[in-house]
């Protein structure tokens, strides 16, 4: 018969999964994305994320810490060291910055431990707006019991802060106007007479324990009489509302079932609270509830470096309705990785953090300066100091002295398209497997993309994987579409993004396949058509000091969590 008769043709179909990465689990389960790098999703497709550029590669140590207060078009930026308070000052439009000044109070304890948090609140009897700040020296152990005084001064005042004496805690402070409440050992919540932050003996100051363990943090929280404070202990969450009279504050406990991971995991989003426990998520909005987490729950708790739990921190970029936990995965020290809660939609992803800077120890998100201020813990050979950046900043990273810029590696991986599983129940699978003769891309793209396929014949085989496929930015004769000749039975699509400049946007990009041969089982390790793979693509993950732009070293993970990279 003439070529081509009778054979079936091909048929378009979306190169397109629900939102969100889904590492728990099998490769097969799920319809979510496999893995990704430096990627987020929104209108449901996958995005590359912005950029970045240092501000500062000077600072005199890790930074645990960060404050952000904005007068006059500039962006007073306070970073809390193990030895040191240094501050800077950005201006809003340039992003240009000022010299360090050292702000460390005098008598200040200098502890490889110490972890910052920091207040706003304004002081009656000084007639000021005052920036607060205390460090606990508990990073090596959230119950740490030693003490430490709670420092002041205006924000913009260039001297060392001074301490409140006799103000001495473990756990930290919040402000709760006009009240200044601090907290720590055997669940001691104090505050100052009102209005007076300095007097911690006067009329209307006083004490309560609500809780018998010690409390971690403090965050506003409104109030119905008056003020109001949510207290994080080691393993419950209580309440302090203002009720007035002689009795003054009103202590209730909301749940005495959460155990919050770390000091510096808690965070505040229009009202809603969202902070990491020892067992996942959980948020309060009137009640304490779980966050449902099926994508990466378990990926985050089983490779955690639990011993470094206190150097997780959380941040948020709401413009992409995103909250960030940062944290040290797989033998890492500090925060090498990120799990991403997009609050709007429901869904979860994951990023390895940039490695150039040795990952993240410190971030915020401060909305009259908005980009996000990150502190990386990284020492520099040129300063001998750490540096901090400001992120969501155009498609590269530009960083070093003189800076220059460096391409931002960004990935998706789909999951494994086949026809064997079926996609609803009650239906019938087949076991061809799919012949791939064309890709229609639909980016929104800058730089050229690169295209792998990654396929295995069934869900324990090798797999083999085919690329990079050039999908150029512009396309010159035929390259409109991407021409393939592959077959899978199970095949998975990588896109990558790896030069300077280089974005995309996806859009509905569709793949064409043809039903292929019936075999379900591959050569095993005599097969002789295993392409050679640049990435790994094996239950891997790269280390993170590495720079990604060579192939990398590797760390073995336990069986069935996959890391590309």
């Amino acid at each position: 018969m003439p070529d081509g008769q009778n054979l079936p043709s091909p048929r378009p179909q979306l190169l397109f999964n629900q939102p969100g990465v889904r590492r728990d689990g099998t490769k097969l389960q799920g319809e979510n994305y496999l893995s990704a790098e430096w990627c987020r999703w929104y209108q449901d497709r996958p995005r590359k994320m912005l950029g970045r550029r240092e501000l500062r590669r000077d600072l005199s140590g890790i930074v645990r810490g960060i404050d952000v207060q904005s007068y006059n078009g500039y962006s007073y930026v306070h970073c809390g060291q193990q030895g040191t308070l240094q501050r800077f000052l950005v201006n809003q439009r340039s992003g240009l910055t000022t010299g360090i000044i050292d702000r460390t109070p005098s008598g200040f304890q200098i502890d490889p431990d110490n972890n910052w948090q920091f207040g706003l609140i304004y002081d009656t009897a000084t007639d000021a707006n005052l920036l607060i700040a205390h460090a606990a020296p508990n990073i090596g152990n959230i119950d740490d019991d030693r003490t430490r005084p709670v420092y002041f001064s205006e924000a913009r005042d260039p001297q060392p802060m001074l301490a409140i004496s006799g103000s001495d805690v473990s756990g930290g402070i919040c402000p709760m106007w006009p009240y200044l409440m601090r907290f720590g050992n055997d669940g001691e919540i104090a505050w100052n007479a009102p209005g007076d932050i300095s007097n911690l003996t006067g009329t209307g100051s006083g004490s309560a324990r609500p809780w018998g363990t010690k409390v971690l943090r403090g965050l506003p929280l409104r109030g119905q009489q008056g003020p109001a404070t949510l207290f994080w202990h080691l393993d419950a969450l209580t309440r302090g509302q203002f009720v007035g009279g002689t009795q003054l504050f009103n202590f209730d406990v909301i749940t005495s079932s959460t155990a919050l991971l770390s000091s510096q995991s808690v965070i505040e989003h229009a009202g809603l609270y969202y902070w990491a426990t020892v067992s996942g998520w959980q948020m309060f909005n009137g009640t304490v509830r779980d966050i449902p987490n099926e994508f990466n729950a378990q990926f985050w708790l089983e490779n955690l470096s639990w011993d470094y739990r206190q150097k997780v921190f959380v941040m948020k970029i709401p413009r992409w309705k995103e909250i960030w936990w940062c944290g040290p995965l797989f033998g890492a020290t500090e925060p090498n990785w990120a799990v991403i809660y997009n609050f709007e939609k429901g869904f979860w992803y994951d990023t390895p953090l940039p490695n150039i800077c040795g990952g993240w120890s410190a971030g915020m998100y401060e909305q009259i300066f908005h980009y996000p201020i990150i502190a990386s813990p990284g020492i520099n050979s040129e300063t001998n100091g750490t540096s901090v950046w400001q992120q969501e900043f155009g498609l590269d990273e530009v960083s070093g002295s003189p800076a220059s810029v460096k391409a931002i590696r960004s990935y998706f991986q789909t999951n494994e398209f086949n026809t064997a599983v079926p996609t609803q129940p009650g239906q019938l699978g087949n076991s061809q497997s799919m012949s791939l003769s064309l890709v229609e891309p639909d980016f929104n793209q800058k730089g050229d993309l690169q295209l792998y396929l990654i396929t295995r014949a069934n869900a324990r085989a090798n797999r083999r994987t085919a690329g990079p496929i050039v999908i150029p930015e512009i396309p010159k004769g035929n390259e409109q579409t991407t021409k393939l000749k592959n077959t899978g039975r199970l095949t998975s699509f990588l896109i990558m993004s790896n030069t300077a400049g280089g974005y995309y946007e996806g859009g509905d990009t569709t793949f064409h396949w043809q039903p292929g041969d019936a075999r379900t089982e591959d050569g095993g390790s005599n097969a002789t058509d295993v392409t050679p793979d640049p990435l790994v693509f094996d239950d891997e993950v790269p280390n993170p000091t590495v720079q990604h732009t060579e192939p990398v070293a590797r760390v073995r993970l336990r069986p069935k969590i996959e890391v590309s990279g």
